[in-house]
């Protein structure tokens, strides 16, 4: 998950911090959007990996939801 935060975003954080990013994306997506939330419920399989996944969810947020993407990147960085 880490990698897809730097190759999307140019962030380098470490694993744990990558997942609570990823959670915390989510979970936004899930209560702000959820016809997004549902296509990316639909990719959610044992056989899709972290970094697809977390790559998913950045670029619904870039797409999207771009100011609370950057919000979230300056909490990141806090």
């Amino acid at each position: 998950m880490e990698a897809a935060v730097f190759n999307n975003l140019n962030i380098r954080i470490e694993k744990r911090e990558a997942l609570a990013f990823y959670h915390q994306l989510r979970s936004y997506i899930q209560l702000k959007d959820k016809e997004s939330f549902s296509s990316l419920m639909d990719l959610n399989s044992s056989l899709m990996k972290d970094e697809t996944l977390m790559a998913s969810v950045i670029s619904i947020m870039q797409g999207k939801h771009p100011l609370a993407l950057t919000q979230f990147i300056c909490t990141l960085k806090q």
